[in-house]
């Protein structure tokens, strides 16, 4: 009978310690770089220093047509996003609180979104227009397969890039808004 109870007391207990010590292995408190599909670490072969990928001609909110080169001279945080990425629509508060920080500071903050389809679109409109977001709202020209998304070797979103006032890439895997590590890597920025 004793080790009945000792086993009902034992179980629940290594029970309990192998779930936390899995979350814990599992789970990173920083929130950066963190994805809705897979994570990515590192910069993705893509080094600080050399010339950024660039987009051309992608739909802007108002119906125009944006390009990278439109930012030329000024720092540019790009978030590639999705209406359907819920870590995406969980940094949009964050990313508004940067981009009122940090405005007039010669930093632009684009945000490309991977929607695709008529269905796509639509949403990414309703969505901007819902959430009032600021910064340059844009919709890539064919969704995940588009030239910047893949030449950044983009795997999942949010995903988030640092390019410098020459076009040069700064860091290709750049801290969530949600992280305090990106206002001391802007502050860094603003002050050079």
């Amino acid at each position: 009978m004793k080790k009945i109870v000792k086993l009902w007391i034992f179980a629940p207990i290594m029970l309990l310690l192998f779930s936390l010590t899995l979350g814990y292995l599992t789970c990173d408190n920083d929130n950066d770089n963190k994805t809705s599909e897979v994570p990515v670490y590192g910069n993705n072969g893509l080094d600080k220093g050399s010339k950024s990928p660039k987009f051309f001609d992608y739909e802007n909110y108002n119906g125009k047509k944006t390009s990278l080169d439109h930012f030329k001279g000024k720092i540019v945080y790009v978030d590639i996003w999705a209406t359907w990425c819920r870590p995406c629509i969980n940094e949009i508060p964050y990313l508004m609180e940067l981009e009122e920080k940090y405005r007039g500071k010669g930093i632009e903050f684009v945000s490309i979104s991977v929607d695709e389809g008529e269905k796509g679109y639509k949403d990414w409109k309703k969505m901007v227009a819902d959430k009032e977001m600021s910064g340059i709202q844009l919709i890539a020209d064919n969704g995940w397969r588009s030239n910047f998304v893949s030449e950044y070797k983009v795997r999942g979103i949010p995903h988030f890039i640092l390019i410098d006032s020459e076009g040069k890439i700064i860091d290709a895997n750049a801290p969530r808004p949600s992280s305090k590590s990106i206002f001391t890597l802007l502050d860094g920025l603003i002050k050079k």
